[in-house]
């Protein structure tokens, strides 16, 4: 495997009105299509990359995601690190932001505690939903967001835009709804999870409480493994 370029991995940008040379990541992963899942899932992990390029002499001949693994976990019961517990794997202490914040506090969230998406809390603490960087892009996709860039959450000229990303609050964007599962439910039974519905992230519960977060790329670092 190879990194192009030293720097942070970084993934998808979306500025409006600007090239695509001014937004993108400086930095990728690339893989010939022979390398063994359990190896590319490693270099992932390392640069917590969600996507990695496949080439083969001829080019560029896919793109491995963190999503695809998770979902090929989902299938396969033998797959690498499917066996872990999600509480060996999982993000805690849960990252969550109110429903009625605005958009712009739950970018500055993200960034401060390096995640992709944050659980939801509604009325009386509950948990509805979750936002993620993809809700923010697509945010922005939409034309009402400048300046957004994916997982580092960077802003032109290093400020954040005004206009609608305070004035909206994150129940706009969030993706409603969430999956749970326990602590001691297994990284194949989150990928399943994953993978029968198009997820990207999975609530752990214990105690009847939320204690972590399990995402895709949680999965990649238990294929990976130590």
């Amino acid at each position: 495997n190879a990194l192009r370029r030293k720097g942070p991995v970084v993934g998808e940008a979306v500025i409006r009105n600007r090239a695509v040379r001014e937004a993108m990541s400086g930095a990728y992963l690339v893989t010939p299509p022979e390398t063994a899942v359990k190896a590319a899932a490693a270099s992932m992990a390392r640069y917590r990359a969600h996507r990695i390029l496949v080439s083969d002499r001829s080019g560029v001949c896919g793109i491995l995601t963190a999503f695809d693994l998770a979902r090929a976990a989902g299938r396969r019961k033998d797959f690498p690190g499917s066996g872990l517990r999600v509480s060996e794997v999982m993000n805690r202490p849960v990252a969550a932001i109110g429903s009625e914040d605005s958009v712009r506090d739950a970018c500055l969230r993200m960034a401060r505690q390096d995640v992709s998406g944050l659980l939801v809390k509604g009325e009386g603490g509950r948990s509805i939903g979750f936002v993620s960087a993809t809700d923010l892009v697509g945010f922005e996709a939409a034309g009402r967001v400048a300046g957004f860039s994916r997982r580092e959450f960077r802003w032109q000229k290093g400020a954040l835009p005004g206009g609608q990303t305070g004035r909206t609050p994150v129940s706009a964007v969030m993706t409603p709804g969430l999956y749970a599962v326990k602590g001691g439910a297994t990284v194949a039974e989150a990928a399943g999870w994953m993978e029968r519905h198009g997820i990207h992230r999975v609530l752990v519960e214990g105690a009847g409480k939320a204690v972590g977060i399990v995402a895709a790329i949680d999965v990649v670092r238990a294929i990976a493994g130590p």
